[in-house]
């Protein structure tokens, strides 16, 4: 097989991104975050929670009596639920607040970069999300795509595009190959 060939690339990164997209709404699916209900059940005890894990509950607040007790990973996944449902400042607060209980999870800048760039039009945060999300895990060539896509789409920045591409192929990246199929694409 010839992986010189963009096409390839491309096309296997696609596959990629579709299977992990599927399996992580699988995921999700079968593993819901648990409702006040769930957590009686499994330890016996009932909090005030209903306002942080209803999706369709009240915005999140940062209120320490009903937030105290979840996780970065369930506040993530809290923001997925907001923004699924085009609850965009629900998502964004709970991403925050994710990222204030673990600020070196790369998935949760890059997740407010997204929200920031293309949904709620503020370029400034998403950009510096963005590139905490590089400065959390530098290896990562989807998170190196992500931003150059944002500077490409949104930002309108090619220059900043395209160096984004050239430092990543000049780090140990995990895919220095799509980011040379990408490049030399966007330099056609």
């Amino acid at each position: 097989m010839n992986f010189k060939n963009p096409k390839i690339i491309i096309g296997i990164l696609l596959v990629l991104v579709i299977s992990v997209s599927a399996g992580y709404y699988l995921y999700t699916v079968r593993y819901p975050i648990p409702s006040n209900g769930d957590q009686e059940e499994r330890t016996g005890k009932t909090e005030e929670k209903d306002n942080v894990l209803n999706p369709s509950g009240p915005s999140i607040g940062f209120d320490p009596e009903t937030s105290a007790a979840l996780s970065a990973g369930q506040w993530i996944d809290l923001g997925l639920k907001r923004k699924a449902e085009e609850d965009l400042e629900g998502a964004r607060d709970a991403w925050e607040k994710a990222a204030s209980i673990d600020p070196n999870r790369a998935v949760i800048f890059h997740n407010l970069g997204v929200i920031y760039g293309y949904y709620l039009n503020d370029l400034k945060r998403a950009e510096e999300n963005f590139l905490a999300s590089l400065q959390k895990d530098p290896k990562r060539a989807y998170l190196r795509i992500a931003v150059f896509e944002f500077y490409r789409d949104v930002a309108k920045d090619p220059e900043k595009a395209k160096n984004i591409l050239q430092q990543g192929i000049s780090a140990d990246v995990d895919f220095p190959d799509a980011l040379r199929a990408l490049l030399e694409k966007f330099n056609r």
